[in-house]
């Protein structure tokens, strides 16, 4: 079976400037096997705990912490497990001394047939250093091969704050620097009232790429400063060749 995007659950927010966990949703049709990727975007510079059995995808953790024109509000984590027989813990930043500062919010994606042992074949992670409303990160090379070229799913977390919403939405575009031209965004939400920012999820099947950079255009106030994480994951790595078997009698 191919590796493929199945579902992304409803949005999970924390508003309140008090510091605490976030409790994510789990996606429809979970099962066995399947493998869960958490996007979270959130105010502060703490490192949240994750959950037992989680694995960090990438992580950018930035100070800044108002409103103030050209804060570092965009802060965000990925993290992936594979699904037992129940559903894992969604509650992240449980820990104390490692919870969210600040707002808080985010999505649980959900895929099938990727790799049961090692998933992430690559990871990539940016923030802006100055205000503007493009953040693109850096191409890398993805860590193993799988036994089609278009067996990877990216997945692209953008991050932002002090949004202004428009039509469009948070973020109207998100692509391949270099390779496919565009990736589908899969969810959205921003949040205006008191603590500010922005998420948006994307994703999309590559065509047989080894390497890529990203980039995603905001409609964020362009005094904002944003972060974007991007992840391959792959399907069953391809079988090792070049042995020969016998049959004992």
């Amino acid at each position: 079976m191919a590796i493929a995007y199945q579902a992304i659950s409803t949005v999970a927010t924390k508003t309140t400037t008090t510091t605490g966990s976030l409790t994510l949703n789990a996606p429809a049709g979970v099962t066995t096997d399947d493998l869960l990727v958490a996007c979270i975007s959130f105010r502060g510079a703490t490192t949240p705990s994750i959950p037992a059995g989680w694995a960090i995808v990438n992580r950018t953790q930035v100070t800044g912490n108002t409103n103030t024109n050209a804060q570092s509000i965009g802060s965000g984590l990925m993290a992936w497990i594979k699904r037992g027989a129940t559903n894992p813990s969604f509650v992240f930043g449980a820990t104390a001394g490692q919870q969210f500062p600040n707002l808080a919010f985010g999505y649980v994606v959900r895929i099938s047939g990727q790799d049961l042992t090692d998933p992430l074949a690559g990871t990539s992670v940016n923030t802006l250093a100055t205000a503007a409303t493009t953040v693109t990160t850096g191409g890398y090379t993805r860590s193993f091969l799988t036994n089609t070229a278009n067996d990877y799913i990216e997945l692209m977390l953008c991050m932002g704050g002090q949004e202004q919403r428009t039509t469009a939405g948070p973020w109207s575009t998100q692509q391949y620097t270099t390779g496919p031209t565009s990736m589908t965004e899969i969810a959205e939400s921003s949040n205006t009232a008191g603590a500010d920012g922005s998420i948006a999820v994307a994703r999309s099947t590559t065509l047989g790429n080894t390497t890529g950079g990203f980039s995603a255009l905001s409609d964020l106030q362009t005094t904002c400063r944003s972060s974007l994480i991007v992840a391959s994951f792959g399907g069953p790595r391809s079988l090792v060749t070049g042995y020969s078997f016998s049959t004992l009698i």
